[in-house]
């Protein structure tokens, strides 16, 4: 094929169909596990986040089949509805994992569009294989995080969600074995939903979250008009209306394409021990020797953080005084670190979740059959 007029899908729809469990290092496999299981908890940590439940009681009204369930709940929706608040809760409290290279959070809207599609098919009485389930993560990962090198540009577009729709739907092909005409008539179905501006995040508003349970819904919902026999656009990444011009000011495709699983995404992901989009960011506030940064006010508290950080996100240094919801839990893990007071952990959440009798204590079973 003539690399001047290549889809350049062809080769993440390669990826989705021709990859296979054995292909993956033993690495890539623990990572894939650690990474599922961490996002989980996470995720049922978000029963207790800010307008969860709020999100919750307006799914409840969008449908009444028991499809797949609500982390952190007893309760089962429609498997679109359950991806759309589980990605909420996933990602309600900024603690899901993150790629850094790529400034891409890619488990959110992956992991609660797989648990919906993964229940979902169990209910009709469809086995889900353990080996099947990981090389879906694997691969979805390495879709979102190669778009992400790919872009060369401050984000204009919430990444995580974007590149998600396109993530998810790449995993939920993996787990029924779809051919390349379904995964690229997927893919095309999904293009037409992604969605998600940084204008939330500039405004600390609870949308942001919200989008990556927008993207997870769309994977489920492409995956269905998929399957309905329905098809969408073809040259979705570099055509004239497609996602590099459109969502990305710019891109080097070619040379993020080279990287493809050399090594694995899933392997470079790095776990939060802050609630931030990037977890080095509070150690960087506190020392301030290795980067240039910026002062801040968050919640009438003064504050330093990366101005490379700001720049990545399309914010400038001199820019508002407050740039997100996620900057002020920011400002209490700096606190903390500067001895006054300590930071609310995953571990602490965990013990308050135990101490007060959470519903589902002992009846959450962990683990892949490989």
């Amino acid at each position: 094929m003539n690399p001047a007029t290549a889809n350049p899908m062809d080769e993440l729809i390669r990826l989705v169909t021709d990859t296979r469990y054995e292909d993956l290092p033993a690495q890539a496999i623990d990572r894939a596990k650690a990474f599922l299981l961490d996002t989980v908890g996470v995720g049922i940590a978000g029963n207790r986040a800010p307008l969860s439940a709020d999100v919750l009681q307006a799914a409840l009204g969008w449908g009444a089949s028991a499809d797949a369930s609500v982390l952190g709940s007893e309760l089962r929706l429609p498997a679109p509805s359950a991806a759309l608040v589980n990605g909420y809760r996933i990602h309600s409290q900024e603690f899901d994992c993150v790629f850094e290279p790529g400034v891409i959070i890619p488990l959110g809207p992956l992991v609660a569009a797989i648990l919906a599609h993964v229940e979902r098919r169990i209910a009709r009485g469809e086995s889900v294989t353990g080996r099947a389930l990981i090389l879906a993560l694997v691969v979805g990962v390495e879709i979102s995080c190669t778009l992400g090198l790919a872009a060369k540009s401050a984000m204009k577009f919430f990444r995580p969600g974007t590149t998600g729709g396109f993530s998810a739907l790449a995993a939920l092909c993996v787990i029924d074995g779809a051919d390349s005409d379904f995964v690229r008539r997927g893919f095309g179905i999904v293009y037409s939903q992604i969605s998600g501006s940084m204008q939330s995040h500039e405004e600390g508003s609870s949308m942001l979250a919200m989008q990556i349970g927008f993207n997870a819904r769309a994977a489920l919902t492409a995956f269905d008009l998929a399957s309905a026999g329905l098809s969408g656009p073809q040259r979705i990444l570099d055509g004239r209306f497609g996602y590099f011009p459109v969502f990305e000011s710019e891109g080097d495709i070619a040379a993020a394409w080279a990287q493809i699983a050399k090594p694995w995404k899933i392997t470079r992901l790095s776990h939060k021990p802050y609630p931030r989009a990037l977890p080095e960011w509070p150690r960087h506030a506190r020392h301030g020797t290795r980067h240039a940064h910026t002062a801040r006010r968050v919640d009438g508290r003064r504050h330093r953080a990366r101005a490379c950080g700001h720049a990545a996100a399309g914010f400038s240094p001199g820019g508002q005084a407050d740039q997100g919801r996620d900057d002020a839990q920011l400002c209490k893990a700096m606190r903390a670190l500067r001895g006054c007071g300590r930071p609310d952990t995953r571990r602490d959440r965990a013990r308050r979740l135990s101490s007060r009798g959470c519903r589902c204590r002992g009846r959450i079973r962990a683990g892949v059959t490989l």
